[in-house]
């Protein structure tokens, strides 16, 4: 049985608790197929000033560009923005989990702001010899274009297309967060990376809202199977 280290990135405005029943229900659905070690980052910034609720945390902005969180679109917007505070989160996870030195697969999914970090995070590990297997990128959107693509552009002569993770990409039509067109980009964005990859990126749509639909998790852990198997 094929063993991978896990790590699952929680959205905005919540914490690591609100990821712990999803990755329960992927490791019992594939459990007869994968082990899954899980780890479950609390994002840096806290937000609970801005969203009254407690355990409130922000992958990014910090909590000065946060205060220009204004509208619920205000994610649709990010495509051509740039965050400092999104690199540094990202190397930040690198180091606190030894990640530049991980000999086991890793498998990185992510919810809403979760899949910008997971996106983030397998582009800077795609340029080194970090062993990414799989992204699961739920309601998520392509943010800071021009430097994802640069990443891209980085990876691809280093890595060659064999080497590429297998993508998973899902978003609900009733999304009213950040709007399903968002989502489509951010799998657009992956199904150009792997191109010429022998498995292309998955995309999945149901009527679900800003969410990780069961419909969704079940298509996502059928692929995760199909990965390993």
């Amino acid at each position: 049985m094929k063993t991978v280290r896990g790590l699952c990135f929680h959205g905005f405005g919540a914490s690591s608790v609100d990821m712990q029943a999803l990755t329960e229900v992927v490791s019992q659905k594939c459990a007869r197929h994968v082990e899954i070690e899980w780890a479950l980052p609390n994002a840096p910034y806290d937000v609970q000033s801005l969203t009254a609720m407690p355990n409130s945390y922000a992958w990014f902005p910090d909590i000065d560009e946060c205060a220009k969180i204004t509208t619920p679109l205000f994610w649709n917007t990010l495509e051509h923005r740039h965050f400092l505070s999104l690199d540094k989160a990202v190397h930040e996870l690198v180091h606190s989990y030894a990640l530049m030195h991980e000999s086991r697969p890793l498998l990185l999914m992510g919810f809403s702001q979760g899949t910008m970090v997971a996106t983030q995070l397998a582009l800077e590990l795609l340029k080194s010899a970090s062993p990414v297997f799989c992204l699961a990128l739920f309601s998520g959107a392509l943010v800071a274009r021009t430097q994802w693509e640069k990443l891209r552009d980085e990876i691809l002569p280093v890595r060659g297309s064999h080497t590429l993770p297998a993508v998973f990409v899902a978003h609900g039509s009733n999304d009213d967060t950040i709007e399903v067109s968002r989502g489509i980009s951010l799998y657009e964005f992956w199904r150009d990376v792997c191109k010429d990859t022998q498995q292309k990126p998955v995309y999945h749509e149901d009527e679900s809202q800003h969410e990780i639909s069961a419909e969704a998790l079940s298509h996502f852990c059928d692929f995760l199977i199909q990965c390993v198997s």
